[in-house]
């Protein structure tokens, strides 16, 4: 953990050990969407499969 210049009376601590990060977060969310809303059912009813 590091410590930064203090604000005012505030101490401002800063840690880099946040353990893994991914960038696949966007997908859960896109996952948990298309679960309540039905968003892949509704484009494949738009689009025709030949």
């Amino acid at each position: 953990m590091a410590q930064l210049e203090r604000l005012g009376r505030r101490a401002i601590e800063v840690a880099f050990d946040g353990g893994k990060l991914v960038s696949e977060g966007g997908v859960l969310l896109l996952l948990q969407v298309n679960r309540r809303i039905g968003l892949t059912d509704a484009v494949a009813r738009v689009f025709a499969d030949t």
